[in-house]
């Protein structure tokens, strides 16, 4: 049975009602209450007047209540049910006395004003045409979902939208168990019957008792980039393909569908695996297979752009040592010169080139010298690529087998890259120094100083030097690959984009909605016109005022600088703070887990991945331990060790790798959140409106594909990157490279969010910010306001190019393409619907148009409009004092956050996981997450109780005060001595704080 809690089936809230939910979801309209006076008094059973009389009020009550509750719930639920705070409020508001409750005697008459709201609500019978709709529904969704839960709130959807009153939990639970199980073995059954036989034998295999079976080979992930690593990973993707490609027999699989069943076949042991029917077990290692041949294509990529990437680092470091020896290097190079030149003057002799050989011998030999002579071109030019082929010359057998192996392939018919790549292949065995270069081949694509290097003519003939050529492809086709212009087929991140999107026939019925709610033109002219008004009259309002801006001044040389509004007197420490610090009571980090679980039931949320109710004795008790060894830090085997509880180190392992997932997490952040923005202190410190982005270093093992050195700490991790609202609660994180720029994932989280809190406007660091972000973040309605460090170095941008200012013309550098925007308008509104619609992640997107590319219009349509976006933030950013101290404490929230949770992780704060599997890696950070939006819950459960006593002592509560509290308070909690979990620790009001004195 799928856990209730885990669906939108409506019930009564796990901590009860709020006084003021209760007057606002189950106060009786004075219609209603008109209307079940008449309906009674026109009742069948208002013949009997003395008989009605005495029971009038009763059934008035009744009736009310089974019509509150119906609109809430969609169902009628039985009356002892009802909490009596419900009750009690609707026999207020009849005037009747407490002492009547709400029940029948007897259940015709039930069954009667059951039908009788039904008509009033215009709600049918489930049996009326319900049930055939709940079946047709659970069938389509359980074709494209797999998750219980997910497929029942489809249902759910449905039947509240049709009007129909909802049947048992239990009805809808099982029906859909039937569904998905049918529907689930019909396609296992078609994937083992499009399976060869010999391949079914080859699949079974895997799973065959061994001493190491195969079936964990499947398992393996990538190592750090090394050449023994590069090798193993080709010949693990070598091993993976000589399964054939999958494809075929997954093709009327759902992407959704396909990720879930590739998810549990990775969290299932051999011995699991052989515990299923054939069927299953076939379908779940192909799904697993497939999944693993994408991403393993992924990870080649990934190992050949850092290898091509290092070899450019090395080239680079090599020119600026030659640099540093250039003076010698030159001096000798130049008495060679003078040496063979001196000789080759002579008369002729026989010995003349004898002589010349005996200089370069002399000198260190011929390649001693032509090394040095490309270290002189190299320094002389600024170029680095005649140092790139030593560079790679110990990598290249293996940066080639790659090309061989990967299917690399462009969207366009005569792809100049392609057909350069098509001949190095060709010549891949060549050792001459020399190769012509066919006629239908064009370096085009390459930089105009290499091909001065590359290209060379002999009797008219082109020519390319092998060796630079080689070395420059493999830089160029890592370049291309980063920025979307070639492809790999069957990847999972490097394929065409353009197999994401929504077709333009599916856009165009989107869009006239899309623009009007979030305020786009819907047509490219539309478009140039709208921004160009704007950007022209704020720039004009900016130039007018500008002498009114006292914190803003340009210099006689046209440089700006900010300065800073002086400060208010610092008021110091809050005596209210000190005060409720002093209160806060005691509370064990445990409990405090057991205590908000018990509340809100945060950890209800997490079970098998089929879906299904979890058969683990004391299964919320190992939940909470889980989230409590992994968000501490302190690990399975520490936290076992340290727990009295018959609980092993391999059980909390067995349990966050079967039982969580990263889905799972941010359903439990959900169920933490919206009962945090319920309360009234954390609206003191910010309304929801806006996201505060930063990333924090972690560790992780070095033998990591992932990890990667990081210029700015010093050290090789990746980053948790956190998004925390500007209540100060945390709402998303996810984990990323090093490498890779922070901006890409700064608009994910507010996308995938899907708690009551939507902030639409997000704030981060230099690092938070690029053109292309700035136009993607404008056309999802998502307002981007970064704090950037160097703010002068970027361009202000020109409506037009004649536009001149009074006073500020110095600051714009540049004017707007208009007609890029234009052509390409529609074009960026199919990526951003697809993005809505799932298709497509920002951050995937973010990551292949980060890199600038000339040859991809709409990447550069993207940054035109970004650099329009930008301009207007940084007119308003130079320009309004307010917004920039805003955007100053904004920011700073979010190193308070990370200073919060570097105290949580006691256990361990720098290496977050002993895994290397990037999915792990998220998970780490996403438990420190929960484990720091818990207390903060508790802390402003604790803190609003403590405000509501002061103010009842007569404590002057000030709402300045209020306004610099925040919810990262950690003197009162204990992390450490005994772990005892006490899962009957009595509940708390949660409902006491929801409101303030002010």
């Amino acid at each position: 049975m799928a856990v209730i809690e885990r669906t939108a089936y409506p019930t009564w809230p796990a901590g009860g009602y709020h006084v003021s939910d209760i007057h606002a979801l189950y106060t009786p309209t004075k219609e209603e209450i008109q209307w079940v006076e008449r309906s009674l008094r026109h009742s069948p059973g208002s013949k009997n007047q003395k008989k009605l009389s005495s029971q009038y009020p009763q059934h008035c009550l009744n009736v009310l209540v089974l019509l509150k509750c119906f609109q809430q719930l969609h169902y009628f639920p039985q009356l002892r049910t009802v909490p009596k705070e419900i009750v009690a409020h609707i026999q207020k508001q009849l005037n009747l006395p407490e002492d009547m409750h709400a029940r029948y005697q007897h259940t015709q008459i039930l069954y009667r004003h059951h039908a009788l709201i039904r008509d009033h609500l215009h709600v049918k019978l489930y049996a009326d045409g319900g049930k055939k709709l709940a079946e047709q529904i659970a069938t389509d969704s359980a074709k494209i979902h797999n998750y219980p839960s997910d497929i029942i709130n489809q249902v759910l959807e449905a039947l509240i939208k049709k009007r129909f009153e909802l049947p048992a939990y239990s009805h809808i639970d099982r029906l859909v168990k039937n569904i998905r199980q049918k529907i689930n073995q019909d396609i296992f059954e078609s994937v083992c019957q499009k399976l060869p036989d010999k391949l079914k034998k080859k699949l079974n295999t895997l799973t065959k008792s061994s001493p190491r079976t195969s079936y964990n080979r499947l398992k393996e992930l990538p190592k750090s980039t090394t050449l023994n690593h590069f090798k193993e990973l080709l010949h693990y993707h070598d091993w993976l393909m000589s399964f054939g490609s999958m494809k075929a027999y997954l093709s009327d699989i759902t992407e959704i569908k396909l990720k879930h069943f590739a998810g549990e076949a990775k969290s299932l042991d051999a011995s699991d695996m052989r515990d299923l029917n054939e069927a299953k077990r076939l379908a779940f290692i192909a799904c697993f297979i497939d999944h693993r041949q994408k991403n393993t294509k992924n990870d080649l990529v990934i190992m050949f752009n850092k290898t091509v990437a290092k070899i450019e680092r090395k080239s680079e470091e090599k020119l600026k040592l030659l640099r540093e020896q250039n003076k010698e290097k030159t001096h000798d190079l130049l008495v060679l010169l003078r040496d063979i030149i001196t000789t080759a003057g002579k008369k002729f002799s026989a010995n003349k080139t004898k002589l010349m050989r005996k200089h370069i011998k002399d000198h260190g030999g011929h390649e001693v010298v032509l090394a040095d002579c490309e270290a002189a071109i190299a320094y002389y030019t600024n170029n680095s690529l005649p140092l790139a082929w030593q560079a790679c010359r110990g990598s290249r057998s293996v940066l080639f087998s790659l090309l061989k192996t990967l299917d690399i392939y462009s969207n366009r018919k005569h792809d100049s890259l392609i057909l350069a790549k098509n001949f190095l292949m060709e010549n891949s065995h060549s050792k001459k120094e020399c190769l012509e270069l066919p006629e239908n081949v064009n370096l085009d694509f390459m930089p105009k100083a290499w091909q001065k290097l590359i290209l060379q003519k002999d009797n008219n003939k082109k020519m390319v030097a092998r060796r630079y050529f080689e070395v420059t492809m493999l830089m160029c086709i890592a370049k291309a690959i980063e920025s979307n212009n070639i492809y790999i087929r069957d990847s999972a991140s490097y394929t065409d984009l353009s197999e994401h999107l929504l077709s333009f026939e599916e856009c165009d019925a989107l869009i006239p909605e899309y623009c009007h709610a979030i305020g786009l033109a819907q047509t490219g002219k539309a478009a140039r016109q709208m921004l160009r008004q704007t950007l022209t009259e704020k720039a004009s309002s900016i130039d007018k005022n500008y002498h009114k801006i006292k914190e803003l001044v340009i210099d006689e040389n046209g440089i700006p600088t900010l300065k800073k509004r002086p400060k208010e007197k610092d008021l110091g420490p809050s005596k209210l703070q000190e005060v409720i610090e002093a209160r806060m009571p005691k509370r064990k980090l445990l409990d405090i887990l057991v205590s908000m679980q018990n509340s809100f039931g945060w950890a209800s949320v997490f079970g098998p991945m089929s879906g299904s109710e979890p058969k683990l004795a004391n299964a919320i008790e190992q939940y909470i331990l889980t989230v409590f060894a992994y968000g501490t830090g302190m690990g399975p085997k520490q936290t076992a060790d340290h727990i009295p509880h018959n609980i092993s180190a391999h059980m909390l392992s067995w349990v966050n790798r079967r039982h969580v997932t990263p889905l799972m997490q941010q359903k439990a952040m959900v169920k933490l959140i919206n009962p945090y923005l319920r309360y009234a202190l954390p609206k003191k410190w910010g309304l929801g409106k806006s996201a505060i982005a930063d990333g924090t270093m972690k560790k992780i093992y070095r033998e990591n594909l992932t990890a990667e050195q990081h210029i700015r700490y010093g050290t090789t991790g990746g980053i948790a990157y956190h998004h925390i609202a500007d209540n100060y609660i945390a709402f998303f994180t996810s984990f990323i490279p090093c490498g890779v720029w922070e901006a890409v994932e700064i608009l994910e989280a507010l996308l995938k969010n899907t708690s009551d809190l939507q902030p639409k406007i997000v704030h981060g660091d230099t690092q938070a910010q690029s053109t292309v972000v700035f136009a993607i973040a404008y056309l999802l309605g998502i307002q981007l306001m970064p704090r950037i460090r160097n703010w002068k170095n970027l361009k202000f941008y020109r409506p037009q190019a004649r536009t001149r200012y009074k006073n500020i013309n110095s600051l714009f550098k540049d004017t707007v393409n208009w007609r890029l925007i234009e052509d390409y308008w529609q074009e960026m509104l199919q990526l951003v619907l697809s993005i809505k619609a799932g298709k497509l992640s920002s951050s995937l997107l973010l990551r292949k148009f980060g890199s600038y590319n000339k040859q991809n219009k709409l990447c550069l349509a993207l940054r035109e409009l970004g650099y329009v976006i930008r301009t207007l933030f940084l007119l308003d950013y130079v320009s309004d004092v307010d917004m920039r101290e805003g955007i100053t404490v904004e920011t700073n929230k979010v190193e308070s956050y990370n200073a919060f949770t570097e105290w949580l992780t006691f256990g361990n704060p720098y290496t977050i996981v002993a895994s290397n599997d990037p999915e792990e890696h998220e998970k780490a950070v996403k438990y420190t997450d929960i484990l720091a939006n818990v207390i903060m819950l508790q802390n402003v459960i604790d803190m609003s109780d403590i405000i509501l006593e002061l103010h009842e002592e007569g404590y002057p509560i000030i709402e300045q005060e209020l306004a610099r509290l925040s919810p990262y308070i950690r003197g009162n909690i204990n992390r450490f001595g005994q772990y005892i979990v006490n899962m009957n620790l009595p509940p708390i009001d949660i409902h006491r704080g929801m409101k303030l004195p002010i």
